[in-house]
């Protein structure tokens, strides 16, 4: 069985207005990650950087 190494601490919904929900949870480790889901236009301007399927932090800009 998997233990849960993330507690959720906040819930943004879904409006017509942001175009996205997002989630704010806490790692087992300390850190506090935003997950969010929307749409395209209303999340680039915003992002700073991403986690890739490798696990590993990236500048938004770096190429891959």
């Amino acid at each position: 069985m998997n233990e849960v190494n993330e507690v959720l601490l906040e819930t943004v919904l879904f409006t017509s207005k942001r175009k996205k929900a997002s989630v704010v949870v806490k790692k087992a480790d300390g850190d506090v990650r935003v997950y969010c889901k929307g749409a395209p236009d209303m999340l680039f301007p915003v992002l700073t950087g991403i986690i890739g399927v490798d696990g590993n932090e990236m500048d938004i800009n770096e190429k891959m």
